[in-house]
C-alpha cells in the first residue's frame, strides 16, 4: 500500500572520469557523488510504502582496465560505494543497489575469428554487503 502523500524521487549525480586507450590496453578511473531526495522506501515496517525523510548521499569510485591481444581480452576492475544518510553509512539495500564492500569484476573473453562468436567468463566478487 502506498502513502497518499508520496512524492517522486529526485536524484542528481556528478562524476569525474579519466580514460586511457592504446592498442593493447585501455583503462578508466572514476569518482562519483549521487544525491537522492524523497527516496521511496519499500521496507516499511507498517506495510505502507512512503518516502524516506532523510536525504541519501552516495560517494564512490571505479577503477578498471582491459588487456587485449589477438581476439582475447581480460578485463579487471574494482569499485566501492559509501551510501550515507544523516552523515552515517547505510547498509546495502536491494532498492538502493549500493554495495558497501569492495566489488571486484573479472572478465575473460575470446572472439573466434571469421565467425564473430564471442565466448566469455565473468565473475563478480563482493567483500561485504
Amino acid at each position: 500500500r502506498y502513502a497518499k502523500n508520496i512524492k517522486p524521487e529526485v536524484g542528481s549525480n556528478a562524476e569525474f572520469n579519466i580514460d586511457y586507450s592504446s592498442q593493447y590496453f585501455s583503462g578508466r578511473a572514476a569518482a562519483f557523488y549521487q544525491a537522492l531526495d524523497n527516496f521511496i522506501s519499500q521496507y516499511a515496517q507498517n506495510l505502507i510504502v512512503t518516502n524516506l525523510n532523510q536525504a541519501i548521499r552516495i560517494y564512490g569510485y571505479e577503477v578498471g582496465g582491459t588487456f587485449r591481444y589477438k581476439g582475447v581480452s581480460l578485463n579487471v576492475g574494482i569499485s566501492r560505494t559509501w551510501p550515507t544518510t544523516r552523515g552515517y553509512l547505510m547498509a546495502d539495500s536491494y532498492e538502493l543497489a549500493a554495495s558497501t564492500g569492495n566489488v571486484f569484476i573479472i572478465k575473460l573473453d575470446y572472439t573466434i575469428p571469421k565467425t564473430g562468436i564471442n565466448l566469455a567468463w565473468l565473475s563478480r566478487f563482493v567483500t561485504g554487503l
